[in-house]
């Protein structure tokens, strides 16, 4: 049985890192196909998607 591990905190971050380890994980094989599947809060703004992370609005650059 596979044990649990703890699901970081979904910081800008922290989603930045594990979809850079997704997609090395996606380019080894030529023949691999990908879904992606999100699921929590969104906004739209102009016309542009946006996922609220946990540190929504801490970066003056970057509020979204």
């Amino acid at each position: 049985m596979p044990t649990a591990s703890p699901i970081p905190i979904p910081t800008n971050a922290n989603v930045e890192e594990a979809g850079k380890a997704w997609l090395e994980r996606l380019q080894k094989n030529e023949n691999d196909t990908a879904f992606f599947f999100i699921c929590g809060h969104g906004a739209l703004r102009n016309g542009e998607h946006n996922v609220l992370l946990a540190d929504l609005n801490e970066q003056a650059l970057n509020p979204w």
